[in-house]
Protein backbone atom coordinates (compact mmCIF):
# COMPACT_ATOMS: atom_id res chain seq x y z
CA UNK A 1 0.00 0.00 0.00
CA UNK A 2 1.36 3.58 -0.76
CA UNK A 3 0.34 6.41 0.89
CA UNK A 4 1.36 9.77 -0.06
CA UNK A 5 0.72 13.22 1.90
CA UNK A 6 0.43 16.49 0.84
CA UNK A 7 1.05 19.01 2.99
CA UNK A 8 0.02 22.97 2.76
CA UNK A 9 3.25 25.45 3.14
CA UNK A 10 4.48 27.56 6.13
CA UNK A 11 2.55 30.78 5.36
CA UNK A 12 -1.01 28.38 5.17
CA UNK A 13 0.37 26.64 8.19
CA UNK A 14 0.29 30.35 10.06
CA UNK A 15 -3.42 31.08 8.87
CA UNK A 16 -4.86 27.85 10.78
CA UNK A 17 -3.23 29.05 13.90
CA UNK A 18 -4.60 32.62 13.84
CA UNK A 19 -8.13 30.23 13.34
CA UNK A 20 -7.26 28.24 16.27
CA UNK A 21 -6.51 31.18 18.08
CA UNK A 22 -9.65 32.79 17.31
CA UNK A 23 -11.59 29.44 18.12
CA UNK A 24 -10.50 29.62 21.28
CA UNK A 25 -11.79 32.55 23.35
CA UNK A 26 -15.13 31.51 21.80
CA UNK A 27 -15.38 28.33 23.12
CA UNK A 28 -14.91 29.51 26.50
CA UNK A 29 -16.76 32.42 26.04
CA UNK A 30 -19.70 30.27 25.02
CA UNK A 31 -19.05 27.54 27.97
CA UNK A 32 -19.04 30.97 30.16
CA UNK A 33 -22.48 31.97 29.08
CA UNK A 34 -24.29 28.70 28.77
CA UNK A 35 -22.75 27.78 32.38
CA UNK A 36 -24.37 31.64 33.73
CA UNK A 37 -27.53 30.96 31.98
CA UNK A 38 -27.89 27.53 33.96
CA UNK A 39 -26.90 29.56 37.48
CA UNK A 40 -29.21 32.84 36.64
CA UNK A 41 -32.10 31.40 34.06
CA UNK A 42 -33.54 34.84 34.95
CA UNK A 43 -31.00 36.81 33.15
CA UNK A 44 -32.36 34.87 29.81
CA UNK A 45 -35.78 36.74 29.89
CA UNK A 46 -33.88 40.53 31.51
CA UNK A 47 -31.73 40.96 29.06
CA UNK A 48 -32.32 38.67 25.96
CA UNK A 49 -30.82 40.74 23.59
CA UNK A 50 -27.76 41.33 25.19
CA UNK A 51 -27.46 37.09 25.79
CA UNK A 52 -29.20 36.10 22.19
CA UNK A 53 -26.61 38.96 20.61
CA UNK A 54 -23.52 37.63 22.24
CA UNK A 55 -24.30 33.88 21.60
CA UNK A 56 -25.09 34.76 18.31
CA UNK A 57 -21.80 36.40 17.47
CA UNK A 58 -19.75 33.74 19.71
CA UNK A 59 -21.15 30.75 17.06
CA UNK A 60 -20.08 33.45 14.09
CA UNK A 61 -16.70 33.80 15.09
CA UNK A 62 -16.31 30.17 15.65
CA UNK A 63 -18.02 29.38 12.07
CA UNK A 64 -15.55 31.48 10.46
CA UNK A 65 -12.69 30.29 12.47
CA UNK A 66 -13.47 26.81 11.38
CA UNK A 67 -14.15 27.64 7.78
CA UNK A 68 -10.19 29.41 7.66
CA UNK A 69 -8.83 26.33 9.73
CA UNK A 70 -10.07 23.40 7.41
CA UNK A 71 -9.97 25.91 3.84
CA UNK A 72 -6.55 24.36 3.41
CA UNK A 73 -6.67 20.98 4.37
CA UNK A 74 -3.82 18.74 4.38
CA UNK A 75 -4.14 15.55 2.16
CA UNK A 76 -3.12 11.83 2.17
CA UNK A 77 -3.50 8.98 -0.43
CA UNK A 78 -3.26 5.51 -0.79
CA UNK A 79 -4.53 3.37 -3.48
CA UNK A 80 -7.94 2.36 -1.82
CA UNK A 81 -8.46 5.78 -0.21
CA UNK A 82 -7.98 9.06 0.00
CA UNK A 83 -7.77 11.50 3.74
CA UNK A 84 -9.02 14.70 4.03
CA UNK A 85 -7.68 16.70 7.21
CA UNK A 86 -10.83 18.01 9.21
CA UNK A 87 -9.63 19.62 12.25
CA UNK A 88 -7.62 17.62 14.07
CA UNK A 89 -8.97 13.97 12.46
CA UNK A 90 -8.37 12.41 9.10
CA UNK A 91 -11.66 12.05 7.19
CA UNK A 92 -11.50 8.01 5.50
CA UNK A 93 -13.25 8.64 1.90
CA UNK A 94 -13.22 5.64 -0.51
CA UNK A 95 -12.30 6.35 -4.19
CA UNK A 96 -15.53 5.59 -5.15
CA UNK A 97 -17.18 8.25 -3.68
CA UNK A 98 -15.64 11.20 -5.44
CA UNK A 99 -17.11 11.91 -8.07
CA UNK A 100 -15.39 15.13 -9.80
CA UNK A 101 -12.51 17.76 -9.53
CA UNK A 102 -12.39 21.20 -11.31
CA UNK A 103 -10.27 23.96 -11.39
CA UNK A 104 -12.14 27.17 -9.70
CA UNK A 105 -10.64 30.93 -9.60
CA UNK A 106 -11.11 32.26 -5.67
CA UNK A 107 -10.70 35.52 -4.53
CA UNK A 108 -7.03 35.08 -4.45
CA UNK A 109 -6.00 31.76 -5.60
CA UNK A 110 -6.54 29.06 -8.63
CA UNK A 111 -7.60 26.23 -6.85
CA UNK A 112 -9.41 22.97 -7.60
CA UNK A 113 -12.18 21.49 -5.55
CA UNK A 114 -13.29 18.20 -5.15
CA UNK A 115 -16.69 16.87 -4.76
CA UNK A 116 -17.52 13.84 -2.84
CA UNK A 117 -20.68 11.66 -1.71
CA UNK A 118 -18.98 11.57 1.64
CA UNK A 119 -17.95 14.29 3.80
CA UNK A 120 -19.01 16.18 6.86
CA UNK A 121 -21.99 18.58 6.19
CA UNK A 122 -19.34 21.17 6.70
CA UNK A 123 -17.94 20.41 3.66
CA UNK A 124 -21.54 21.16 1.99
CA UNK A 125 -21.25 24.40 2.80
CA UNK A 126 -17.81 24.47 0.28
CA UNK A 127 -20.21 23.07 -2.04
CA UNK A 128 -23.14 25.82 -1.65
CA UNK A 129 -20.35 28.42 -2.12
CA UNK A 130 -18.65 27.85 -4.65
CA UNK A 131 -20.35 25.15 -7.04
CA UNK A 132 -24.36 26.09 -5.96
CA UNK A 133 -24.84 22.55 -4.78
CA UNK A 134 -25.42 21.14 -1.56
CA UNK A 135 -22.51 18.57 -2.48
CA UNK A 136 -19.96 17.49 -0.16
CA UNK A 137 -16.43 18.87 -1.52
CA UNK A 138 -13.25 20.70 -0.33
CA UNK A 139 -10.74 22.32 -1.70
CA UNK A 140 -6.97 22.06 -3.19
CA UNK A 141 -4.40 24.84 -3.17
CA UNK A 142 -1.69 25.55 -4.75
CA UNK A 143 0.17 25.79 -1.39
CA UNK A 144 -0.07 21.73 -1.18
CA UNK A 145 2.94 20.33 -1.61
CA UNK A 146 3.36 18.86 -4.89
CA UNK A 147 -0.49 20.14 -5.80
CA UNK A 148 -0.12 19.04 -9.55
CA UNK A 149 0.61 15.33 -8.67
CA UNK A 150 -2.44 15.44 -6.40
CA UNK A 151 -4.43 16.97 -9.18
CA UNK A 152 -3.56 14.15 -11.71
CA UNK A 153 -3.72 11.77 -8.96
CA UNK A 154 -7.43 12.39 -8.33
CA UNK A 155 -8.15 13.09 -11.48
CA UNK A 156 -6.97 9.60 -12.62
CA UNK A 157 -8.96 8.15 -9.91
CA UNK A 158 -12.19 9.74 -10.41
CA UNK A 159 -12.33 9.15 -14.77
CA UNK A 160 -11.48 5.18 -13.32
CA UNK A 161 -14.16 5.01 -11.30
CA UNK A 162 -16.78 6.83 -13.96
CA UNK A 163 -15.49 4.47 -16.67
CA UNK A 164 -16.33 1.52 -13.61
CA UNK A 165 -19.72 2.86 -13.26
CA UNK A 166 -20.17 2.37 -17.27
CA UNK A 167 -19.02 -0.56 -18.17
Amino acid sequence: MTQRLFRNQNSIKYAKVCGYLLIIPSLSSILLIFCYLILNPKILFEEFSQVFGTTISLFLNLFIASYIINYFPDIKIEDEYIYIQFFWFWIKTPWERILFIKRIKTFLFRQYIVCSEELTFFHRLYGLLFLFSPKACFLINTSLDSYEDLVNEIEAHTKHHQLMKHN
